[in-house]
């Protein structure tokens, strides 16, 4: 299973047309699902189905989140993209494990 980190952590650090959004990009060969999870006990985001090329994209939860990223709908074994922010100063945290 090949997830486009680098292009995740390009959206968050680097790109002005994303500064304020979580992105996964799917360069996989087959569907991958995601799903956001907030860090505050929020309900989660909807599973989302993401084909081939197809991106997902959330604005930044101010309290954080995690992004949960498998190949199946019930999200096994996912790889977990979570994510927190300051604003003072203006940081983003981040990090990825399975």
């Amino acid at each position: 299973m090949k997830f486009s980190i680098l292009t995740a952590l390009t959206a968050i650090v680097g790109s002005a047309a994303a500064a304020n959004q979580a992105v996964v990009t799917n360069d996989c060969s087959g569907t991958i699902y995601v799903q956001s999870w907030p860090y505050n006990g929020g309900a989660p985001g909807p599973l989302v189905t993401l084909k081939p090329g197809q991106k997902f994209s959330e604005n930044l939860r101010s309290t954080g989140s995690t992004v949960k990223i498998a190949t199946t709908k019930t999200l096994t074994n996912p790889l977990f993209f979570g994510y927190s922010s300051t604003s003072k100063p203006n940081y983003v945290y981040y990090e990825f494990s399975t």
